[in-house]
């Protein structure tokens, strides 16, 4: 991590941390931010970590790896794949879970439950509010649940009002400039950054 962090300052990528929160809550904030200065701006997240698929819109997408490919998921690709809206996936989580962040699920709904439940009422609240009108089994269930459930949306929700140590401004670097920066040339060279050397042309 310490020879990562390394190789972002010398190439000049901007590097910022903020003591107990996670990255994903940085990216988060700073996508959510920053996509407010201009309508017109697109963001890209290169991420394997669902979470941030509730920070999809028009302006976001989300590169990943599948079958060590590259692949682009867009707020259309969401909606086509789970027929409601990214700003319900938290809410989907809630009631699914996600093993990966060893959070519990509500044992009893699986994926289609979940999935039916955010596509007609969109949030847990909306739910909760209209819990009567639920099948008797999905009424139990979350009766016996309402706290995981509260409990889960607080744990996956990002945090986007953080105060971030960087702006916009700061994030700007060329490409052209990291051929002729001899520092970082050498630290690729001495740590053998072999894929990076070919992209510097070196």
């Amino acid at each position: 991590m310490e020879i990562i962090q390394e190789l972002l300052i010398k190439s000049g990528v901007p590097l910022t941390k903020l003591i107990n929160f996670e990255a994903d809550d940085l990216i988060a904030a700073f996508v959510y931010q920053n996509s407010r200065l201009n309508l017109n701006w697109i963001f890209d997240i290169l991420s394997q970590d669902k979470d941030f698929r509730q920070l999809l819109s028009e302006q976001v997408n989300i590169y990943h790896y599948i079958k060590g490919k590259i692949v682009c998921l867009t707020y259309q690709d969401f909606y086509q794949e789970y027929k409601f809206f990214p700003n319900s996936y938290v809410d989907y989580l809630c009631l699914l879970g996600d093993k990966v962040d060893n959070i519990v699920g509500v044992n009893g709904i699986g994926t289609k439950s979940a999935q039916q439940l955010i596509q007609k009422w969109e949030t847990i609240e909306n739910i909760y509010q209209n819990i009567y009108q639920l099948a008797p089994k999905n009424q139990k269930l979350l009766v016996e649940n309402q706290e995981l459930v509260k409990r889960n949306k607080q744990l996956i929700n990002l945090k986007k009002d953080l105060t971030l140590p960087i702006n916009w401004e700061q994030c700007n670097f060329n490409w052209e400039q990291w051929k002729t920066n001899q520092e970082l040339i050498k630290f690729c060279q001495e740590h053998q950054f072999k894929s990076i050397l070919k992209l510097l042309d070196k």
